[in-house]
């Protein structure tokens, strides 16, 4: 008899139960006696496992066969992923305990050692790679992130790949006391969801100086079909007579161009890894008559079997997803049934090997008896004398919303099937929904105004203002004690000043209205901070307010080191307006040092002097200045609806042109202006106006 090896691909629970078909079907043809040696990749190694533990059953009897695989068909409608995902919030904490015992990182607390706890109480138990059975011979293939090389868990131990200066070898580390769980869980931790798992020497039954811990992941970032296992791990048997590749790679998509998340980056590039790996793969082995490929993506018309899938519905088998979740009993069928097919076609096309007499009776359905309806088409009626055999079978409307159905399968399922009510962790987040859901909602509309006029601030000082402090102060009105005003000295003339032995690096100004009182004595607050540098030869600096119509002003300046000096122009001498001037000795500054020039006021009969109908707010620059920023606060009781910044010739206003800042803020309630302009200039008047909210 023929030397068969079995080679089963990678590809999730879509790849297992595809293999599953096929596995079945060399059961039925008498030839999975003749498999010698099984060489396995993710998905593929969770079927390559429970077949050689259970090898005796899988070989007995069709009552046996169905015994067995009945273990691997609960675990694929056990939802392992989303079991998986639903406790991964538990793992956090659970971590930290484990550094505060000191007792070293592990997978115990990962989604990687949740998945190989499935494993253990779902298929695989407690049992070691010491017991597989010699024949056949298994070979669990994962890829080891630490060193870059192909490894392969054996009843000898594991088997590693080793680069060295003249290419690579291949060493056997007699790690037999490993977990069979273990093993298929490092086969097949898929990075897109899982991390690497940490294995140490205790896990393999070796000591600590035989095997430093390394990290291992899904064989099919290395070798997805398992045929370059042929090619690196020596003791694979020269003498097989075939090797059957059972390959459920899937049609390359091309997708539209959409933002991808960390997880869908992840996926997209192993999809485009594994594409390329399996095309370099088939281009070298697919021409060797050693190799025989059953493909997922093959396509079995019905003149070649009559009682394969449709060939609408086998269309849609292809493009099942990979995943680990729960798989319905029609994506069960449907799988197994078109690998079951598929290996009849290829098998039949090597009656060398596999002989001339193979069965012909419609593939094994193990879904029969759950109720769901069988994926492929109505035999023809007894006596039917027209060749139906040969003929494309009809498109019926079960057809049709089979393969509707299968066609949904493509799409990876997450949300709809996160929450499980026979899981325990659903009843814990459920309480939390109702939280998030009900009871939040209602706190964070009440709260919905102090949380805008927060963002605001949160804004500014996201924008990076360096006043953010004093700001805050002010919104929070968290220093207006009572001061002592400066006293104010009368001057019969204004100051000449010159500003060019000064750099203005930045000019802040805050404008609170707040109490801004219609028909009342109101104020308006004000605060300034400009940073100034002075050059050589410059002692004295001086801020001029000309031309304001407000005549009483309490002022405080300083710092007290610049022995700051108030003085008030008359409105006689001004050209009735009243000039205001604040003077700083500033000869004790040292030359080309920064400081900063600080000024609050309090402006009376704010309206009165002002005007209820005047909405705007004037800034003119003293010099150049690197940065100059305005905010304005207004009262709740006259809200401002929008607002445009502009900028004019002092000399000429009807050069005003409407300008960008460096940042604005526009407040939805009307309470707060900000705006900001770089390399403000002398000579220009920088204007806000703002219309008033007149719909209360």
């Amino acid at each position: 008899m023929p030397r068969l090896g079995l080679a089963l691909s990678g590809g999730g629970l879509r790849a297992t139960l595809f293999h599953l078909g096929v596995v079945r079907f060399l059961h039925d043809a008498g030839r999975l006696r003749d498999v010698t040696h099984i060489v396995s990749v993710s998905g593929g190694s969770i079927l390559g496992a429970h077949l050689a533990l259970n090898w005796d059953r899988y070989t007995g009897t069709t009552a046996d066969f169905e015994e067995a695989a009945a273990r691997i068909i609960e675990f694929v409608r056990s939802d392992a992923r989303n079991q998986i995902a639903r406790r991964i919030p538990f793992l956090f904490p659970l971590r930290f305990l484990q550094r505060l015992s000191l007792s070293g990182a592990s997978r115990r607390f990962t989604p990687t050692g949740l998945l190989e706890g499935l494993y253990a109480s779902r298929l695989y138990g407690d049992a070691r790679v010491h017991q597989l059975p010699e024949t056949p011979e298994l070979h669990l293939l994962t890829t080891n992130v630490s060193e870059g090389g192909l490894c392969s868990f054996t009843r000898a131990g594991l088997l590693m790949q080793r680069r060295t200066s003249g290419g690579v070898k291949v060493d056997l580390l007699p790690a037999r006391l490993a977990t069979v769980a273990l093993a298929v869980t490092a086969s097949s931790a898929f990075p897109g969801f899982f991390p690497p798992a940490l294995i140490t020497a205790d896990d393999l039954g070796l000591s600590e100086g035989e095997f430093p811990p390394q990290t291992f992941t899904d064989g099919g970032v290395y070798d997805n079909l398992g045929v370059r296992a042929l090619d690196l791990l020596e003791d694979l048997d020269p003498t097989l007579d075939q090797l059957l590749v059972s390959d459920v790679g899937k049609t390359f998509r091309v997708v539209r161009p959409r933002p991808l998340g960390m997880i869908g980056r992840a996926l997209r590039a192993t999809d485009i890894l594994w594409d390329r790996v399996g095309q370099l793969e088939k281009q070298k082995f697919q021409d060797d008559p050693r190799f025989l490929f059953v493909a997922a993506l093959d396509r079995v018309s019905p003149d070649e079997d009559p009682t394969a899938l449709h060939p609408v519905v086998q269309t849609e088998v292809a493009n099942i997803r990979t995943d680990i979740d729960r798989f319905s009993p029609l994506e069960i069928s449907a799988l197994v049934q078109h690998g079951y097919c598929v290996a009849r076609k290829q098998c039949r096309s090597r009656p060398d090997v596999y002989g001339a007499d193979l069965p012909s009776t419609p593939p094994w359905d193990p879904m029969k008896g759950a109720g769901e309806a069988d994926p492929r088409p109505a035999p023809a009626a007894v006596g039917d004398a027209s060749p139906a055999s040969h003929a494309a079978p009809p498109v019926t409307a079960l057809v049709t919303s089979q393969a509707l159905e299968l066609r949904r399968s493509a799409d990876r399922r997450v949300w709809s099937t996160l929450l499980d009510f026979h899981d325990w962790p659903t009843y814990v987040y459920i309480p939390i929904l109702v939280l998030l859901l009900g009871v939040l909602p209602v706190a964070a509309y009440r709260y919905r105004r102090q949380a805008v006029a927060d963002a605001a601030i949160v804004e500014a000082i996201a924008h990076g203002s360096p006043d953010f402090r004093k700001i805050l102060e002010v919104v929070q009105r968290a220093d207006q004690r009572a001061r002592t005003p400066m006293p104010v000295l009368e001057a019969s003339r204004a100051a000449d000043v010159d500003y060019k032995g000064f750099d203005f690096l930045s000019d802040t100004s805050i404008v609170d209205l707040r109490d801004w009182r219609s028909g009342s004595r109101d104020a308006a607050r004000y605060y300034r901070r400009v940073r100034v540098r002075r050059r050589a030869g410059e002692d004295r600096l001086v801020l001029q307010y000309p031309g304001i119509p407000f005549d009483r002003i309490d002022f405080q300046a300083g710092p007290e080191k610049l022995k700051p000096v108030a003085r008030r122009i008359p409105p006689e001498v001004g050209g009735g307006k009243t000039t205001w001037e604040l003077e700083f000795d500033m000869s004790g500054v040292r030359p080309e040092t920064p400081v900063d020039v600080e000024i609050e006021a309090i402006v009376h009969d704010f309206e009165a002097r002002k005007g209820k109908q005047e909405n705007w707010l004037r800034y003119s620059p003293p010099a150049r200045t690197e940065q100059a920023s305005v905010w304005v606060l207004f009262p709740d009781s006259r809200p401002y609806k929008d607002y445009r910044l502009v900028r004019y010739a002092a000399d000429d206003p009807s050069t005003a042109r409407e300008i960008e800042s460096q940042y604005t803020i526009d407040h939805p309630y009307g309470s707060i202006i900000a705006w900001s302009i770089l390399n403000a200039e002398p000579g220009y008047v920088y204007e806000c106006e703002w219309t008033v909210d007149t719909s209360d």
